[in-house]
Order: C-alpha cells, then structure tokens, then sequence
C-alpha cells in the first residue's frame, strides 16, 4: 500500500539555487545539497577548493551551514551531468562518486533525517503514539501520520484511509524500528503534532523516493 502523497504546502517561498546537472534554476527545495569536500592532489585537505583536487561527496539534508556545497535535481540526467562535469566546472575538482554511490548516500541521509525529526518530535511531546490515541488526533487535525510498512490491519481504520488519501501520511521502517524510537518494543502508527517537523519529514521521504527512482532508471 502506497502511503506517499503530496506534501505539505509551503508556508514560503524558498531560495532559488542552480542545478549543477542541469544548469537550471529552481527552488532550494526541489533540489539535493551536496557538501564536497576536496582533498589537494598529495591527499591534503584544503581549506578552500584547489584546483586539480579529488572531491568527495556527502548529501546534505539538514540546515546546510556546514561544508562547501552545490545543488543538484534528482534526476538520473542531472545527476550524471553534475558528477561527469557539472560539480567539476563549480568547483574546479574532479569528483569521486558513482552515481549508486551518490543515490545510495540521498536514501542514506533521507533515512538519517527522518530518525532525527521523529527523535525530536519525541522529545518535545509532539508525536503520539498507538492506534486509539493516532486516530482522535488525525481527527483533530494532526499534520502527519507515520506508519509502519509492516503496519496491517490498523491502516483500514478510517482516520487512517483518510490521512492517506489526504496526504497527510507517509510509510516508513518497520514496527519494530518504530517502537525503538519512542521506547516500545513495537509501533503500527504515530502521529506528528508539529507542522514544521511534519514537513520536514515529508520533505526527507519524498527524496528518497526521488532517489529511489533515479536509481531504478538508472539501472
């Protein structure tokens, strides 16, 4: 069953960055952040770009403050322009990622994202826990349902379909990896209370499965 919908309005308009692929512009958040760091030819790292250097590459889905950075769509096309060229031209290196590598790190780092926000969500008291309890507040009006993709049953409920059916749900790990998170041995659903973690999350899951995509097609 795919939960995975549109996200959430934007509340603003984000900055607009240049698809090192591509060469095209677009907002921020249609966009991957890749930080790059450079070693120097004798395998020294720099603290700024030397020409001639190997660039190593790190997908950057936080707040983007640390490490130097270009951006790329995540599309198959762009991707190979921005590794066989693009983040070449940018930043005067050679670059040292396949493009599995690079979609493998987006999953990656998407995975990483979401366990953070769910973590943070946790301890601010913003996310619920068990059926009973996730229902009353998608009635209420909670942002965003997170459900197990072991989920079963508890998805027929109707507070659930219509999450799903509104976009307000997304399928993610397992009960098990679930229940770890909030100290259970498993967890079916949760619901995020907080909109801007909710967006968040959704933001995280859409790109692995933009990813996930690009990778298929590349294959």
């Amino acid at each position: 069953m795919d939960l995975i919908k549109s996200p959430l309005e934007r509340s603003k308009r984000s900055p607009v960055r240049t698809c090192v692929g591509c060469s095209g512009r677009d907002d921020a958040e249609a966009l991957v952040r890749l930080v790059v760091n450079v070693a120097a030819p004798d395998g020294v790292a720099p603290d700024g770009v030397a020409p001639g250097g190997v660039a190593r590459v790190a997908v950057d889905l936080g707040d983007g403050r640390f490490g130097r950075g270009v951006h790329v769509h995540l599309r198959t096309a762009c991707l190979r322009k921005a590794r066989s060229g693009g983040i070449a031209r940018s930043l005067r290196c050679a670059v040292e990622v396949s493009l599995g590598e690079l979609l493998e790190q987006v999953v990656e780092a998407s995975n990483r994202r979401i366990t953070g926000l769910v973590l943070g969500a946790w301890r601010a008291r913003r996310l619920l826990v068990g059926a009973d309890v996730v229902c009353k507040a998608l009635e209420a009006g909670a942002p965003l349902l997170i459900a197990a993709t072991d989920a079963g049953v508890v998805l027929e409920r109707g507070p659930i379909t219509r999450a799903v059916a509104e976009g307000r749900a997304v399928a993610w790990g397992d009960k098990t990896s679930l229940g770890k998170l909030v100290g259970r041995d498993e967890v079916a659903v949760i619901v995020i209370q907080d909109p801007g973690i909710a967006q968040e999350v959704l933001k995280a899951r859409r790109t692995a499965d933009l990813a996930g995509e690009a990778r298929r097609q590349g294959e």
